[in-house]
């Protein structure tokens, strides 16, 4: 037997396919096209990666900073959560 969606589930699901599909061309959810054009500017000039290593290591710091002046400990948890995704270990 097979289930048949009413004209309102099809719409619905047609429109989330249609979401997917844009996210999917940006390469991102939330990408503008101006942030699709300097990824591509600064993965063209070769040093996308360098800037990467940079942004990494600011959003590190960062984290260090507010963790040592964060007092609410479930907050510094998740802080530190996110740092050691970010390091590795």
């Amino acid at each position: 037997m097979t289930d048949k969606l009413s004209d309102e589930e099809i719409i619905k699901k047609q429109e989330r396919l249609y979401e997917l599909e844009s996210s999917a061309m940006a390469g991102r959810l939330g990408m503008t096209e101006e942030e699709q054009k300097t990824r591509i500017k600064e993965f063209l000039a070769g040093d996308h990666r360098q800037k990467r290593r940079e942004a990494a290591a600011a959003r590190r710091e960062e984290l260090r900073r507010e963790i040592a002046t964060t007092t609410d400990s479930e907050k510094k948890a998740k802080l530190e959560l996110r740092l050691e995704l970010l390091t590795g270990y």
